[in-house]
């Protein structure tokens, strides 16, 4: 019926497009900024509510493309009714716009993930966290508009807080880890010299 969609304001004609935007020359003629598409159509012209007609140029050149839009428009017997473009049937749904959401805000990872079943689940986790750059690192949160006072490593202080820095740029973290092998290292070896003395025996 048209008589609850505006002809201005709302997405409802070719290319789901604003047509206040597509055709801005015209909309400023419009005396009616919030006229139906019902009432626009049922007049015996496009420019019958305009305050004055088309005088040429951008004017003219925006009334032909709005006419060739409306040719095809035929309007039914049914309710107007909201049409949710993120879905081939039109109706709303939690999951497309969590897809959506999904696409906009992580990150793109084109290698398969793959669990290595001889080590903790956590660690897996951990190491795919790292992969896909998903810590809660400060750079990561402030790109998610999240105000905190610095961005700098609250470990060394001397470098963005993101997750390549963390594991293997910030100094202090090399530290650790080096002592960790160290000690790693320092046990494997007392380790194996119980096992020989033990097979000895």
């Amino acid at each position: 019926m048209g008589e609850e969609t505006q002809t201005w304001e709302d997405k409802w004609c070719a290319g789901r497009r604003y047509l206040k935007l597509k055709t801005s020359r015209l909309y400023a003629l419009e005396s009616c900024k919030l006229i139906s598409v019902g009432t626009k159509l049922s007049h015996s012209s496009i420019c019958s509510s305009f305050r004055r007609n088309p005088r040429g140029g951008n004017e003219l050149d925006q009334l032909v493309r709005l006419e060739d839009d409306l040719k095809g428009v035929v309007l039914s017997s049914n309710d107007d009714r909201w049409v949710w473009e993120l879905e081939s049937t039109g109706d709303f749904s939690v999951s497309s716009i969590r897809n959506l959401i999904d696409k906009k805000f992580l990150p793109n990872v084109e290698l398969k993930t793959r669990w290595n079943k001889f080590i903790p689940i956590k660690i897996n986790i951990h190491t795919w966290k790292i992969m896909t750059n998903s810590l809660p690192t400060r750079f990561n949160i402030s790109c998610r508009g999240i105000c905190i006072d610095s961005i700098l490593c609250a470990t060394c202080g001397k470098g963005v807080e993101t997750t390549s820095h963390l594991f293997f740029s910030c100094s202090v973290a090399r530290d650790v880890v080096k002592l960790i092998t160290r000690w790693w290292m320092y046990w494997m070896t007392k380790i194996g010299i119980l096992l020989d003395d033990w097979r000895k025996r």
